[in-house]
């Protein structure tokens, strides 16, 4: 019965870390959108950098989502990794089922998710593409005033 529970919890927690990979995709693609969108706006309207500015403040508002979604996801990991390591050693008969959530909160806590995301905000996998899209937002401003 206990190793019952430990299987579905190992895989319930196998489609949380896939959810949060979709749900960080969904945040990629309104970054782009609503960039590109302020972009160009702003190109209807070239005496005004408004749109380019109101893209860049929303690409990094994008990209600080994204990281806190990463963020979260990781505190699912250890309790996955942990199931793992107990059916590799058979010592799964030794660990407790369904804690899920006592896990996650062991692993994300308050100090733990303001820190983690500005680390999550560096990993190439989640600054990309807000870091780009801001960046061409910020040079598009930088060549209208040119």
């Amino acid at each position: 019965m206990a190793n019952d529970l430990l299987k579905d919890e190992y895989f319930c927690l196998q489609r949380i870390v896939e959810d949060f990979d979709s749900k960080s995709l969904d945040i990629k693609k309104w970054s782009v959108g609503v960039v590109s969108a302020s972009a160009f706006a702003s190109l209807a309207t070239p005496t005004s950098n408004a749109g380019l500015i109101a893209g860049s403040i929303a690409a990094v508002g994008f990209w600080i989502t994204d990281a806190s979604w990463k963020t979260f996801q990781q505190g699912f990991l250890p309790r996955l990794k942990e199931i793992e390591a107990a059916y590799s050693r058979g010592m799964e008969d030794q660990l407790k089922p369904l804690q899920i959530s006592a896990s996650w909160r062991r692993e994300v806590g308050p100090t733990a998710v303001v820190v983690n995301t500005f680390k999550h905000m560096l990993w190439p996998n989640v600054f990309v593409p807000h870091v780009v899209v801001l960046v061409i937002a910020i040079l598009a401003v930088a060549l209208q005033h040119r």
